[in-house]
């Protein structure tokens, strides 16, 4: 059975039940639906491949007051290096540091049509491309910069290049 009659299979089933639904996210080699259920919620990835990913979110329906949302950035400040991108581009010219999904000419290509000179610098620095990969820190203090503003630049290069994609 081929990717899209899972999916519509899938949706359909769903849809039956009764149960509440919808399109998370669509990227080069996922579909993600996001399901709601009473205390859970679920992310299932349809790989291109044709495995099925899910992740299941629980909670136990405690409510917080509006001082919980301190907590949120208490916990995760703009410094934080685990939610730097990890899949860049594919082949012998990738850093060390990513796994595949951009040839490094893709790359090159969309960084040369969008981005200004500093935005192609922090690109280049903080992928690690023709040059030494620096820590997010170094990147920040080098171009006075911000962990928002960086991912603000690689989000507009990976959407430039799944956009232009044939």
């Amino acid at each position: 059975m081929d990717n899209f009659k899972i999916i519509n299979n899938f949706l359909n089933d769903l849809k039956e039940n009764k149960i509440h639904f919808r399109l998370n996210k669509i990227r080069s080699e996922s579909i993600t639906i996001e399901v709601a259920v009473p205390r859970q919620r679920w992310e299932i990835d349809f790989m291109e491949d044709g495995t099925i990913n899910i992740e299941k979110f629980f909670s136990d329906g405690t409510i917080y007051a509006d001082d919980e949302l301190k907590l949120l950035f208490n916990e995760f400040p703009d410094n934080e290096s685990d939610y730097l991108p990890t899949s860049l581009m594919e082949g012998d010219n990738k850093p060390n540091n990513v796994r595949p999904m951009f040839e490094k000419a893709e790359v090159i290509t969309a960084m040369n049509t969008i981005l200004n000179e500093r935005e192609k610098n922090i690109i280049i620095d903080s992928w690690g491309i023709n040059s030494k990969l620096l820590r997010p820190e170094e990147v920040y203090s080098k171009y006075n910069t911000t962990n928002k503003e960086m991912r603000v630049i690689q989000r507009r290069v990976i959407n430039y290049i799944i956009l232009n994609r044939k």
